[in-house]
């Protein structure tokens, strides 16, 4: 999974780490003079604790967070965050994650 959160290139996080994305609500970094002036959907990607190469990284700040194998991804920059799209992204990863052990499987 590549995840666009700084300049430069993007974090490569292997999908055996990728355990599920979760919806929620934080502060929107529209105004980086008061932070918590308003609100924002985001999207939790929640990483396998035992990635520890992956528990944290440096991260744009208006863009995400990544602290404690939780990638907090800020919706003010992004789509319109829902239930049903962290509901399609759950789903899209379940299915990567089969089709790769059924690779690995027939290898």
């Amino acid at each position: 999974m590549l995840l666009y959160l700084r300049p430069g290139a993007p974090i490569a996080v292997p999908l055996e780490y990728v355990e599920a994305f979760l919806i929620g609500q934080g502060p929107s970094f529209i105004r980086p003079d008061q932070p918590d002036a308003s609100l924002a959907s985001t999207i939790v990607l929640k990483i396998a604790d035992r990635a520890q190469d992956y528990a944290q990284r440096d991260v744009h700040e208006a863009l995400a967070s990544w602290c404690n194998h939780y990638v907090t991804i800020r919706g003010a920059w992004c789509e319109p965050l829902s239930l049903d799209v962290v509901n399609r992204l759950n789903a899209t990863l379940a299915k990567a994650q089969q089709e790769r052990l059924q690779e690995s499987r027939s290898r």
